[in-house]
């Protein structure tokens, strides 16, 4: 089994990173493991108690068939750690980009001031190699009894010539910056072969979004 590889970034609510970290053992042309991929972006929405914290994390350094997972410190606005929470989820192509995030419970009534993700590489998958499903955004409207949430509703389009089963489309939000402000996680049952399926999620966002991106991955 590879050793994992470890990155770390300070990410307020959608900063790039600073630096990737060292590999933690030594590479060699017998045994070479993959780079670690690039956090393109994160940050966090914050509705009440629930906070959706999220990295946009791309794998440009060979991380194809193996799981990746992210683990979240989550501070308050004084700058202590209230929460930790973390999310695995997998690499199928070369260049694929996925949204690894999850829904945490805030405990106290605090308020999220920022996060800081560290990824992982761990252990090959056994999953087949999985295609690029596109996902359009084409409306973000306002939910029907709560006027500051929203909806996003995409279509996804399955390229191939059998149904795709339980695939993962995980969401990030922007605001007119481009700064991460939330977003969420779907799973539809079924995404016809050769065909479209329209994926409606409610996602968790500190104020309204300007753009929400889905990014497809294979089943966990």
């Amino acid at each position: 089994m590879l050793l994992p590889l470890l990155f770390s970034a300070a990410c307020g609510g959608g900063n790039e990173p600073a630096a990737s970290g060292p590999a933690s053992s030594p590479q060699t042309a017998q045994s070479a493991a993959p780079g670690l991929p690039t956090i393109v972006s994160s940050g966090f929405g914050q509705q009440d108690e629930y906070a959706w914290i999220t990295a946009v994390v791309k794998n440009d350094k060979g991380a194809e068939g193996h799981f990746v997972t992210v683990q979240f410190n989550i501070f308050d606005k004084a700058g202590a750690l209230i929460a930790s929470e973390s999310q695995t989820e997998s690499f199928n192509r070369p260049g694929e980009t996925l949204a690894i995030g999850t829904q945490v419970t805030i405990d106290g009534g605090a308020k999220v001031g920022k996060v800081e993700p560290t990824v992982v590489i761990g252990s090959t998958t056994d999953a087949k190699p999985f295609p690029e499903v596109k996902a359009t955004a084409y409306k973000i409207g306002t939910q029907e009894y709560a006027k500051d949430r929203y909806t996003v509703t995409f279509t996804v389009t399955n390229p191939t010539a059998e149904p795709l089963k339980d695939i993962r489309v995980g969401v990030a939000c922007f605001d007119s910056g481009g700064k991460v402000i939330g977003g969420s996680s779907e799973y539809p049952d079924v995404v016809p072969a050769n065909g479209p399926a329209v994926v409606k999620s409610d996602v968790i966002v500190s104020g309204k979004p300007a753009k929400c991106t889905a990014y497809v991955g294979a089943p966990v």
